[in-house]
């Protein structure tokens, strides 16, 4: 081979490296042509974590590989231009997820414990329903009459308000037109009735000293121990312990007690914060309207509070706030968690809805279009449908 077909030969390969090798390179760091400018891009990704995980994925109408298995967790999808695109997960059997999100240059978009709403139900109840009660394993129905009943056993109070930890009582409230009663109805065995008014009037006259009946402000089961109530007036905090025919003395009162998972959302005025049962301590307080509606999380630090159209979501345990926009929803009637705390239903004027809360850029889901009444337990969601309770396993 001749000098000039050598230097020939190496200035051809250098042309090469650099027409094939540096699109390759740029290609690796993530850059990608915009056939709509002609433009080189800086390229952005979004990652998709479903449950079921085997649904499918698309963006912008095409069909990307799901990639989640045992060395998987989910699937990310790089090599995604800047702008607005449509991401869709769908899957037979379930409601699709559906969202427009904005893509920009480095930046990934993450869809992760993306919950996908079941179609198929099973019927738990029919007949005269009003509208029921549901914790965990439990559901108590009102009939058409008013009355309480779960199973067989008909319950005193017009409402049912929590069951204690071991799911063998239920609270429930008589309402009245100067002041509420509260009881403690058993759901099996033979045990009676504890009216909790005049036990709490009771000890804090014999053991604290405190004669006199007082209003009850606000009212708790403890979140593990079945033999323990927390009570506030307007003057103080007081738990009680059944077994031990005891009562102690806290804090100043409170106006509202919101069980948690392994304490209490708590609010005094314009001031919301959690109490740990344990160490008997508070955290940092956030402020909140006197009238907002509050949906503590079960899984600890984590409460939904309703600001008119926006929804803040707050964290106590990372000191940070997320917003969402749930015009859609109306104003809310009821809410409440699913089990691992990302999820919150919502039961407002236009249906129930299914917000996934980790991100800002979720919105509402619309999951069941008309139900007078909805809630969560361990069996997974129950809604009313006419005169039938449905539910939906997640």
């Amino acid at each position: 081979m001749s000098n000039r077909t050598r230097k020939v030969f190496f200035i051809a390969l250098c042309l090469s490296f650099f027409i094939l090798g540096i699109p390759v390179v740029l290609y690796s760091f993530g850059y990608r042509l915009d056939l709509k400018t002609k433009i080189l891009t800086e390229s952005g990704g979004i990652f998709v974590r479903s449950e079921p995980a085997d649904a499918k994925i698309f963006v912008d109408g095409i069909e990307k590989k799901n990639e989640s298995g045992l060395l998987n967790a989910g699937t990310f999808i790089s090599g995604v231009l800047p702008g607005i695109h449509k991401v869709k997960v769908t899957r037979d059997g379930y409601l699709s997820f559906a969202l427009d999100t904005e893509i920009r240059p480095l930046k990934a978009e993450s869809f992760d414990k993306l919950l996908l709403f079941p179609t198929a139900y099973e019927s738990v109840a029919k007949g005269d329903i009003a509208t029921f009660f549901a914790e965990k394993n439990r559901v108590i129905i009102k009939d058409s009459t008013g009355k309480l009943r779960s199973g067989n056993r008909t319950l005193i109070g017009d409402e049912v308000l929590m069951l204690t930890a071991d799911e063998s009582r239920a609270l429930t409230i008589n309402k009245g037109i100067s002041s509420d009663t509260y009881y403690l109805v058993p759901l099996t065995g033979t045990g009676a009735t504890v009216n909790i008014n005049k036990t709490f009037s009771n000890l804090k006259s014999s053991k604290l000293n405190l004669p006199g009946e007082v209003p009850i402000r606000a009212i708790s089961l403890h979140p593990y121990d079945p033999e323990k109530i927390f009570i506030s007036t307007k003057a103080a905090f007081y738990a009680i312990d059944l077994k031990q025919n005891s009562i102690s003395l806290i804090e100043d009162g409170v106006d509202r007690i919101m069980r948690t998972g392994s304490g209490f959302a708590i609010t005094r005025g314009e001031s919301l914060f959690f109490y740990n049962l344990t160490l008997r301590s508070e955290s940092a307080s956030i402020g909140v309207p006197t009238d907002s509606k509050i949906f503590p999380a079960p899984t600890g630090k984590k409460v939904a509070i309703e600001r008119g159209a926006m929804l803040e979501v707050y964290d106590a345990d990372r000191e940070k706030s997320l917003r969402f926009d749930i015009s859609s929803v109306g104003n809310i009637s009821e809410a409440f968690w699913h089990k691992d705390g990302h999820y919150l239903f919502m039961r407002g004027q236009n249906g129930l809805f299914m917000l996934q809360t980790d991100n800002e850029i979720m919105k509402p889901e619309l999951i069941i279009k008309e139900t007078a009444k909805a809630a969560y337990g361990d069996g997974g969601l129950l809604y009313l449908f006419g005169k039938e309770i449905r539910r939906s396993v997640l």
